[in-house]
C-alpha cells in the first residue's frame, strides 16, 4: 500500500463582534463569531477540503477578553500511480481575542 505523508498548515480567519463597558474595561457582549476565511498552505499535492464548521463567541472568565473561535475537521486527498489517499486529518479549532482596546491577537 505504502503511505502518504502531508506537511502545511491550516491559516483560518476568525472574527466577530463585542460590546465592552468603556468604564470597567470588562466586556458585555460577544457575538457573531464567523470565520471569514480558511486557507491551507504548503500542502504540496494534496487537494484540501473541510467539512463541520462551526463557530462560537464567548468572554473569558476575567471578563477582559472576547474569544471567537472556529473549528472544522479538515480533509485531505492524495493520488500516487493509482492509489488513492483520502484522510481525514482530524478537527482543528482557531480561537482570535480582542479586549476593550480593540487589540485582536
Amino acid at each position: 500500500n505504502g503511505s502518504a505523508h502531508a506537511s502545511g498548515y491550516v491559516k483560518t480567519t476568525v472574527g466577530g463582534n463585542y460590546v465592552y463597558n468603556p468604564n470597567s474595561g470588562e466586556i458585555v457582549s460577544a457575538y457573531n463569531s464567523v470565520a471569514k476565511k480558511v486557507e491551507f498552505v504548503d500542502f504540496v499535492n494534496w487537494k484540501m477540503s473541510y467539512t463541520n464548521l462551526s463557530t462560537n463567541a464567548s468572554i473569558s472568565s476575567n471578563k477582559f477578553y472576547a474569544l471567537f473561535s472556529a473549528s472544522l475537521t479538515v480533509h485531505g486527498k492524495y493520488e500516487y500511480g493509482g492509489i488513492v489517499w483520502n484522510e481525514n486529518m482530524g478537527r482543528i479549532t482557531a480561537t482570535v481575542r480582542g479586549d476593550a482596546s480593540g487589540v485582536v491577537d
